[in-house]
């Protein structure tokens, strides 16, 4: 994942418009549209005047290969039971920041999705069986 993408999706994540971020680090919306759509690379200071307006640690977007559910679940704020991390982290590059996000718009809370994930547990605990 670029570093474009993880701008975009961290603000989405959190439903905030280009104008929100704007307002909340100082800069302005073609300069952060650039940024998302990858076309610019910010300078440190920007880059960290916008993880901090998205509650981010700047060097997530730095790594174009932080894309593990650990990583991406600092973006989202969701923290997950120690069994359903267990489960999650043993996918290999699973999209989390994509599912949160999807799951957000459908109006599914972090809450929710635990469930969902304690019973595909449960399923895969039987199907082992």
């Amino acid at each position: 994942m670029k570093y474009g993408e993880k701008f975009k999706y961290s603000r989405e994540l959190r439903q905030l418009t280009l104008s929100d971020l704007s307002k909340l680090c100082g800069l302005s919306i073609p300069y952060l549209s650039d940024i998302e759509n990858s076309k610019k690379r910010p300078a440190m200071k920007s880059l960290e005047r916008i993880a901090k307006a998205l509650s981010v640690d700047a060097a997530f977007f730095l790594d174009d290969n932080a894309t593990t559910f650990t990583e991406l679940s600092k973006v989202s704020g969701y923290d997950p039971p120690a069994d359903i991390l267990e489960f999650i982290t043993s996918q290999d590059k699973l999209p989390y920041i994509v599912l949160a996000k999807q799951m957000s718009e459908q109006g599914i809370s972090p809450e929710s999705l635990q469930v969902m994930f304690d019973n595909i547990k449960i399923m895969m605990d039987t199907l082992k069986k």
